[in-house]
Parts: C-alpha cells; structure tokens; sequence
C-alpha cells in the first residue's frame, strides 16, 4: 500500500503498475544506450581498422625509402643506423598494436558484448611491454649511448661549457608514460573483467 498524490492510500494493484512502468522506462532507456553504444562502436572499429591499414602502408612507404636510399648509396649501414631503424620500426609497432587493440575493444562494443575482458587486458600489457622495448632500444640506439659505450664511462653533472664536449644519451619520456598507462589500463582492465565474471555468475 502506498500514498497516491492526493495524500490518499491507493490499491497494491496500482502501486505495482507504478512501479512496473519505472521498471520499463528504465528498461527503454537502458536499451536505447546500449543500441546507441552498439552503433558507436561498428564505427569506431571501422575507423580504427582505417588508421591500421595506414599505418601499415606508412611501414612500406618507410622501408621503400630505405631501401631507395641505401641503393643509392651502395653502402652497407653502420649499426647505429640499423638501431635506429629497428627502433623507427618498433614505434610502427605499437601504434599498429594499440590500433588493433582499440578495434577489438570497439568490436565488442558493437556486438554487444563487454569490452571487458582478461584477453583485453592481456593485449594491453603486450601494448605496455612494446613501450618499454622502446625506451631501451631508443636508448641504445642513440649516438650518445654508442659514444658513451666507445669512451668507457658515464659522467654526471656537467657544467653547461661542457656539453658540448660529452655525449648526450636522450631519455624517452613518451614511452615511460605510455607504459605506466598501459600496465595502469591493464589492471584496471582485468579487475573490472573479474567484476563482470562475478556479476554473470551471480544472475
């Protein structure tokens, strides 16, 4: 039994009719979301897949010029340039993984289906993984880093007359951030795909 507006009691019949009606409006609006969402997400995915296929004719564009270049030239590059190219390559890597990544994401979406998963979060990890390879290789494939190997010792704390007179080894600080992110994504990612195997096993 409940209050009606006018203050009066009104019938349990009447109550529950109320309530069903909440129920289903709740119900529509959740669904038109959800629908919304679902569409969101086919284009997401499409326009994720887009960016993957440039990205991977920015990679043959790349190694077309490097292979013209070094016909050109006829020599065979040092081991610093091929660093350096492994590590050009690598950043081609990542960007294509988060990419992939980012569209199976927006495929589950767009089925209709939870994007959150442990295989997702597992993708994200590998995604973190790339960005520390990064960092290292961009390390070691800086001049600095070789001319600092060559002389056999690391200095510290140079006065700004002497810069010019040491190597300098550059610090990737895009690729530090890229992997905290993505183990942060990562785990954030796995608990709430644990949450959402609780909650189907509990209905």
């Amino acid at each position: 039994v409940s209050l009606s507006a006018s203050g009066r009691l009104s019938s349990p019949g009447q109550a529950l009719e109320v309530w069903g009606s909440c129920v289903t409006k709740s119900r529509q609006k959740i669904g038109e979301t959800l629908a919304k969402l679902e569409v969101l997400g086919s284009r997401l995915s499409v326009l994720f897949s887009i960016m993957f296929v440039l990205v991977c004719m920015s990679v043959a564009l790349f190694l077309l010029l490097e292979a013209m270049d070094f016909a050109g030239t006829g020599e065979l590059p040092n081991l610093a340039l091929i660093m350096q190219l492994i590590s050009t390559l690598l950043d081609f890597v990542i960007y294509g993984a988060m990419l992939l990544v980012m569209r199976s994401i927006a495929k589950d979406v767009a089925c209709g289906c939870s994007p959150f998963t442990i295989a997702h979060a597992s993708q994200i990890r590998v995604v973190a993984w790339l960005f520390i390879a990064g960092f290292v290789l961009g390390i070691l494939a800086s001049p600095g880093f070789v001319s600092v190997v060559d002389a056999g010792g690391v200095h510290v704390g140079l006065a700004s007359d002497q810069l010019t007179d040491y190597p300098i080894v550059p610090i990737d600080v895009k690729s530090v951030v890229g992997a905290v992110v993505c183990f942060s994504l990562s785990s954030v990612w796995k608990y709430g795909a644990l949450l959402q195997a609780d909650s189907d096993d509990y209905l």
